[in-house]
């Protein structure tokens, strides 16, 4: 599941849309990478990532820090999911700057097959798209660990496209072995939501999250996102500027 609270956000990653090519894509996410962990390492700030040990693949590490990269700011090659709706559709909504906008909640359907372990891959010379849905490790502190702890909160796979192929969006991706489904948020339902948000907790409310099985008081942006340091918000933002986007 993703949601986006634009209904006209392209199923597309930030680096894909920079790029003219899957050549260059492939190209500036490396950089983009390699630049990434230069400067988290030449900041003392190395303690801050998360390296897996769990024998999965020549390319473990890489894949869980390019997972955490990702989840503090910094543009990959990978497409976040969640495999929680609900997650999913708090990203749909949460955004009240576009709650007059309708959102999307979208649906990826891919059948179950056993596939080599994608952590033995190059994870930027894949030959096919894959779904990667990575481990947890219940024995971490993951307040150690803030790229690791957003993943964790936000029940968050990734999705690859193939290194020839991976700058069209997925919605018009005629090769992606996958179902898309899209379902509509109105911003009708974002009002109601915002309104019940605003409210002391009442019948109505109990009875609207219910039906949704749902809670959005409990989805605040601090118990997802959680609070970046000083020092690594600088790291990120160098390394955003230095590639052409947005500082945070």
């Amino acid at each position: 599941f993703r949601g986006h609270a634009d209904i006209d956000y392209v199923l597309q990653t930030r680096i894909s849309i920079s790029c003219p090519d899957s050549h260059s894509v492939q190209l500036k996410a490396n950089q983009i990478f390699n630049t990434f962990r230069h400067k988290i390492r030449d900041a003392n700030l190395i303690s801050e990532i998360y390296f897996a040990n769990m024998n999965q693949g020549l390319y473990e590490q890489v894949y869980y820090t390019i997972f955490q990269a990702q989840h503090l700011g910094i543009p990959t090659p990978f497409m976040d999911w969640s495999f929680n709706w609900r997650n999913a559709l708090y990203f749909a909504i949460e955004n009240e700057s576009l709650i007059d906008k309708p959102g999307r909640l979208w649906v990826m359907i891919r059948p179950y097959y056993q596939e080599d372990n994608t952590f033995s891959l190059n994870p930027y010379y894949l030959e096919k798209s894959v779904t990667v849905n990575p481990a947890y490790n219940a024995h971490i502190e993951f307040n150690n660990f803030l790229g690791e702890k957003r993943r964790h909160n936000q029940a968050g796979q990734f999705f690859i496209l193939p290194h020839d192929n991976c700058i069209e969006p997925l919605e018009t991706n005629k090769t992606l072995k996958a179902s898309l489904i899209s379902i509509e948020i109105t911003p009708q339902f974002k009002h109601q939501i915002y309104a019940l948000r605003k409210t002391d907790i009442n019948d109505e409310f109990i009875n609207l999250m219910r039906n949704l099985r749902l809670d959005f008081r409990k989805y605040s942006a601090n118990n997802i996102y959680g609070n970046m340091s000083d020092e690594l918000k600088t790291v990120v933002n160098s390394v955003r500027q230095e590639f052409g986007f947005s500082v945070l």
